[in-house]
């Protein structure tokens, strides 16, 4: 299902503006997953699944391996909020954690964190892939 919210602006009639219009579509990818880093988890991490939640997604969210009980505290206040465990998964654990994620049916992929790590967990994707961002 697509929500759709739309602004117009009227036109300034002592100008010569034009009117502008935004248009907000809700529309879900599916599952995505959420690889986030060490530094400000609950800000990081959120500004990326709170907006994919709202949307509709199912979220796999993997925290730094610095961070795992942040990750873990940050799904508990989900869930207590009405989240469904079905709908926001941590998975926790190191580097290869993240690359195993890559391997599930995801699709969308949000990545946080090092250039070189951004390098690795691109290259895992398809080269012509747009899911990775």
């Amino acid at each position: 299902m697509k929500a759709v919210s739309v602004y117009r602006e009227p036109a300034d009639a002592s100008s010569e503006t034009v009117q502008l219009e935004e248009m907000i579509a809700y529309e879900a990818l599916g599952v995505v997953a959420n690889i986030s880093a060490w530094n400000y988890p609950y800000f990081v991490g959120s500004n990326v699944f709170v907006p994919a939640l709202l949307a509709g997604n199912s979220v796999l969210y993997k925290p730094s391996e610095l961070a795992t009980m942040t990750g873990l505290a940050i799904a508990d206040l989900l869930y207590q909020a009405g989240v469904s465990q079905d709908v926001f998964i941590p998975v926790v654990g190191a580097g290869p954690t993240g690359a195993a994620l890559l391997e599930e049916a995801i699709d969308g992929v949000f990545f946080t964190g090092s250039y070189r790590t951004g390098q690795k967990l691109r290259s895992q994707l398809h080269p012509n892939s747009s899911k990775f961002s």
